[in-house]
């Protein structure tokens, strides 16, 4: 990930990222603004609390929400996705990275709001030096900030990642096109339902395939896990004997499959697929790591059953909805009691169907993994081992280390040394 030295502005007018960020708060009931890489605001503010607009027009108090706007943005251009945590005014607010490939553009800040399930887990950032006390007039707006469901903060925020990843995609190629059009009127260059870019393979020669029908059964079954496990057994042939990396062509036929498989389950998730695998595709580098890689193709799985769930949003929800969330974020549900809240069932009830189901107890399932996703972090990355157990809520951080040995049979340090774990150097000088 780099800084880039584009503004946003230079691709969508600022009057359009207003309107659009306008809208948002509207529909939402959630307060937005958006920022570029340092924190500082590109648009005027739409759906603000009295209690935000207050502190932000106090100059000593200010800088600390900047600060939040900058560090919140950041998290979530590491990560790649909307990153969710508590302000240093003890609000939930999240933010969604906007990115062109690897440059980050800035972001856009949203929440303002209580949460209603005081047991979630969320990093909070920390609070700035010399930070002015609140007083009972600021005691009286922090309680009229409106509460809300954690799910209802995820549903929004994956919402208006997909809108804004969108737009950019959207705008990058209409670029691209009036481009072309103006140099040798070639034919117009545009991501479509029916037609996705071409890519030239980077590394010729016969690939393997992903498992086509596993893959196909798991879309129609609505089978999340079993999606993303064919995803990376995929790619464990992609990246045999833990090279760093491949060319970038090799990741085209899964990409087409994906699609394809999308069209003839989930039709109505076509064109986003479509525009993640235009948006992928455009990017400069001809080899990718296994770390971007897995990313990349479990976003295109996973954003099919995002839309999936969001249509069938009326309808009662089941377990195989509770594991397909918990795929997508093992980190959403850490109590069972949440967990049966969202499915609308007593802890007891659930906690029967779930062994049923998954052969597992829920409490071991969620576990295993949060366990899972450390050890890709761990393999493929060189994040910190606090920041992995933050990151997954491991607290505190000795509770994550006897966990991992527990399952892993070594602490988190000593799987990263282990044999075999070489590669995520490798991919990290490759990538810089």
């Amino acid at each position: 990930m780099t800084m880039s030295r584009m503004m946003l502005t230079q691709l969508i007018s600022i009057d359009r990222l207003q309107q659009v960020q306008d809208q948002f708060a509207v529909a939402t009931g959630f307060a937005a603004i958006l920022v570029d890489y340092r924190g500082k605001p590109v648009t005027k503010p739409s759906g603000f609390t009295n209690f935000c607009t207050t502190i932000r027009l106090d100059p000593e108090r200010q800088q600390g929400c900047f600060t939040c706007d900058a560090h919140g943005g950041f998290q979530g251009a590491i990560a790649g996705e909307p990153h969710i945590y508590i302000c240093h005014a003890g609000l939930v607010d999240f933010s969604v990275p906007l990115m062109l490939g690897d440059d980050y553009l800035g972001a856009m800040m949203c929440g303002q709001v209580r949460l209603s399930d005081q047991s979630t887990l969320l990093s909070i950032l920390p609070m700035p030096a010399g930070r002015p006390r609140y007083d009972e007039h600021f005691s009286a707006l922090r309680a009229d900030v409106p509460v809300v469901t954690m799910d209802r903060v995820q549903a929004v925020a994956d919402t208006l990642n997909d809108l804004m990843n969108t737009l950019i995609v959207e705008a990058t190629l209409r670029g691209e096109r009036e481009s072309s059009e103006s140099s040798d009127d070639q034919s117009q260059l545009g991501a479509t339902v029916t037609k996705l870019p071409v890519f030239a393979a980077v590394d010729p020669g016969s690939a393997p395939r992903v498992a086509i029908d596993i893959l196909r059964g798991a879309f129609s079954d609505d089978d999340l896990p079993r999606a993303v496990l064919t995803v990376c057994e995929h790619l464990d042939e992609l990246f045999v004997d833990h090279r760093s990396r491949v060319g970038r062509g090799l990741l085209k036929q899964a990409e087409d499959d994906i699609f394809m498989l999308t069209k003839e389950t989930h039709p109505d998730a076509a064109q986003e697929v479509s525009q993640r695998i235009s948006a992928s595709r455009s990017k400069a580098q001809s080899h990718i790591g296994r770390f971007e890689a897995q990313k990349h193709l479990e976003g295109l799985v996973m954003c099919v059953y995002a839309i999936m769930e969001r249509q069938q949003a009326r309808r009662s929800r089941t377990v195989v909805d509770l594991v397909n969330r918990l795929e997508r974020s093992p980190t959403c549900f850490l109590t069972l009691q949440s967990a049966a809240k969202f499915v609308n069932l007593s802890p007891h009830h659930l906690s029967r169907v779930f062994k049923a189901q998954t052969g597992s107890t829920f409490t071991d399932y969620v576990t295993r993994k949060r366990i899972d996703r450390a050890m890709f972090l761990l393999r493929y990355t060189d994040q910190p081992v606090l920041r992995i157990a933050n990151d997954l809520a491991f607290k505190p951080a000795n509770y994550f280390s006897r966990v991992f040995k527990a399952y892993a049979g070594v602490t988190p340090s000593e799987y990263r040394r282990a044999p075999g774990q070489d590669a995520t150097t490798k991919i990290l000088e490759d990538t810089a």
